[in-house]
């Protein structure tokens, strides 16, 4: 009596003995990938891109060690026109160079991803008013972020003046203006503040060994006269 066959296993693949070899690395860093190429429209091609991100890879060594910001890379994201795109545009080709950038220096794009960030809430939230004096602004030379985490106190309006503070607030001497949640007594409102003053920044609030060069921390609003706040929305 024949025994029936019993089921077949798998074949398995046959190993070539040869270790496998790291596939080589992309400008922007990591392993190479299959990234969309950019349209010249939304900049000057694949080609410039890659030079932007083997720039950005150079600072970053001394840009972490450091702990001095990113004041050295800022100037090559406005030669490559990216500071004016908040992503309406074409959010995909946005988010493929976000990818590409944080790649080659990951610091970098985290606080350009709050520059996009804060244009396009001004875009959604704003004046078409606004809007144009942000533009303007930017095209001055201003760096935008979105600081939302509240500290001890939260920022709120006291009168005539703001009182409390942000913390975690990245960007600290690189962001010039910010986007900051402000508390109201019905709801939360939203205001674009000048933070350039370095009196009110606290970088040691914040002391961690990844990304030092966010010089992320806390920012003091008490003081503040409401006037100076432009309130979006």
């Amino acid at each position: 009596r024949e025994v029936p066959p019993g089921p077949r296993r798998p074949a398995l693949a046959r190993s070539s003995g040869r270790a496998a070899v790291a596939a080589p690395c992309h400008p922007c860093g990591g392993r190479r990938m299959n990234h969309p190429r950019i349209d010249q429209a939304t900049m000057g091609g694949a080609a410039d891109l890659d030079a932007l991100c083997r720039a950005l890879a150079r600072h970053a060594p001394h840009q972490h060690r450091s702990g001095d910001g990113i004041d050295r890379s800022v100037p090559l994201l406005r030669q490559a026109d990216l500071l004016t795109d908040s992503g309406a545009a074409d959010p995909a080709a946005t988010a493929r160079r976000l990818i590409r950038i944080a790649g080659a220096n990951l610091s970098v794009a985290r606080l350009y991803e709050g520059h996009i960030n804060a244009l396009r809430i001004v875009e959604m939230h704003g004046s078409a008013a606004q809007t144009a004096r942000v533009a303007e602004i930017v095209a001055k030379g201003a760096f935008l972020g979105v600081w939302g985490a509240d500290g001890a106190e939260p920022v709120r309006v006291d009168g005539h003046a703001l009182r409390g503070a942000k913390t975690f607030a990245s960007g600290l001497g690189t962001v010039t203006h910010a986007i900051i949640t402000i508390a109201g007594d019905d709801a939360p409102r939203i205001g674009l503040i000048d933070v350039r003053d370095a009196s009110r920044h606290h970088p040691d609030d914040w002391a961690m060994r990844g990304m030092r060069a966010t010089r992320s921390g806390g920012h003091d609003f008490a003081g503040i006269e409401v006037d100076e706040v432009d309130w979006i929305g």
